[in-house]
């Protein structure tokens, strides 16, 4: 009976101090995240590569392109754990963990090979280059329809009036210069139009050559 309260106060103090480290841990986190964030933003935000006069290269930086051999080891690996557990003998549930981990590991690693693959150019008259899934593509601003920015994922999209269109993240270097060249090659109305259709980001459209809506 004695031993009972010595008990439940070591148990007392041993969840204070997993509750600390838990704390800990989520701070380091927060940090080490927030640190890696301002990171790759400082990056992106790094002067796009000039390729001649009024050429812009427009690429994921350096720095990004780590992400792409991580990620990509990262589902090989995953991938590789699930086709062992495909073939794990007497045991159904192991299997169809393998099974639904396959395709969406093995898709999210293509994806994410394929994406850090994109290398654009624009100038005055358009822009073009590789994209991630459909070869090379090039579009006039002339021709150019509709500009949008889409939020989730955060891409600037490109549309023509012939039905093609290219997508440009945000965190590609040479975002900003594109917005630039926008600004001041497309057609007003269609300018216009991208600026209202997206509130949130209006400092960066309308800031680009200060046009308005």
């Amino acid at each position: 009976r004695r031993g009972a309260p010595t008990t439940r106060a070591g148990e007392g103090g041993d969840a204070r101090c997993f509750r600390s480290m838990n704390w800990l841990n989520t701070a380091i986190s927060t940090l080490l995240s927030a640190g890696l964030m301002a990171w790759l933003i400082r990056a992106t935000r790094r002067a796009p590569e000039m390729l001649e006069d009024g050429v812009v290269s427009v690429r994921y930086p350096r720095e990004m392109r780590w992400f792409q051999v991580f990620g990509t080891v990262f589902c090989a690996v995953v991938v590789g754990l699930a086709v062992w557990l495909l073939l794990a003998p007497d045991k159904p549930r192991d299997r169809m963990i393998g099974a639904v981990a396959l395709p969406i590991m093995g898709a999210l690693g293509f994806v994410t090979w394929r994406e850090f693959q994109v290398f654009l150019v624009a100038d005055r008259e358009g822009i073009r280059g590789t994209t991630a899934f459909r070869g090379h593509r090039s579009m006039r601003w002339d021709d150019l329809t509709e500009v949008r920015l889409s939020p989730i994922p955060q891409w600037l999209v490109l549309r023509d009036r012939y039905g093609e269109t290219i997508r440009v993240s945000l965190y590609m270097s040479g975002w900003a210069a594109v917005l630039r060249i926008l600004a001041e090659s497309v057609d007003p109305a269609v300018w216009r139009d991208a600026v209202r259709r997206a509130p949130s980001h209006e400092r960066d459209l309308g800031g680009a050559d200060g046009r308005g809506p």
